[in-house]
């Protein structure tokens, strides 16, 4: 019993760990960011299940004519990542490109999140990630946890050592 308690403890605080990280990697899209590689739950991005967690690897030199790219959406005031197909590709300056996309808008490189074909999906984590990830679901999910788990190992060495002489 011990030890399933133990193992339910380390599992409970690697998810905590996991979705905080996740939470502090907010870029300013609110998709988070380790490194070149964006995770973000699809909500709206046509051609995968909403709910899924994606995982785009970012990796502009190998994006060819033809590929299709997520991207963020700057022409309109709503934050959404839309998947478009490139028709073609303008070397602007050593670092910067510009795409011209199927629907004949154009979008910098800067704003560009990575190929499709680089893009791993993950089916149903996105929406645990989601209620985790919420206000309400942190609050309730990970920080009272937390704070139950703390507040009880402290009671715990309270009553073991005796610290304030209650318990003779």
């Amino acid at each position: 019993m011990r030890i399933a308690k133990r193992i339910l403890i380390i599992l409970f605080l690697l998810i905590a760990i996991s979705v905080t990280f996740y939470l502090f990697m907010f870029n300013r899209f609110n998709i988070s960011c380790f490194g070149n590689k964006y995770y973000l739950v699809n909500n709206k991005v046509k051609g995968y299940k909403s709910g899924s967690l994606l995982a785009v690897k970012q990796d502009l030199k190998n994006i060819n004519v033809g590929d299709k790219i997520l991207f963020y959406n700057i022409n309109t005031t709503k934050r959404e990542i839309l998947a478009s197909t490139v028709k073609s590709i303008e070397q602007t300056n050593k670092k910067e490109k510009t795409y011209e996309l199927e629907n004949n808008k154009f979008v910098s490189s800067s704003y560009v999140l990575g190929s499709i074909k680089n893009t791993i999906v993950i089916p149903v984590l996105g929406g645990f990630l989601n209620i985790f990830s919420s206000t309400v679901g942190y609050l309730f999910l990970i920080l009272l946890p937390v704070l139950s788990l703390f507040v009880y190992q402290l009671r715990a060495v309270i009553i073991k050592h005796n610290l304030w002489g209650l318990y003779d």
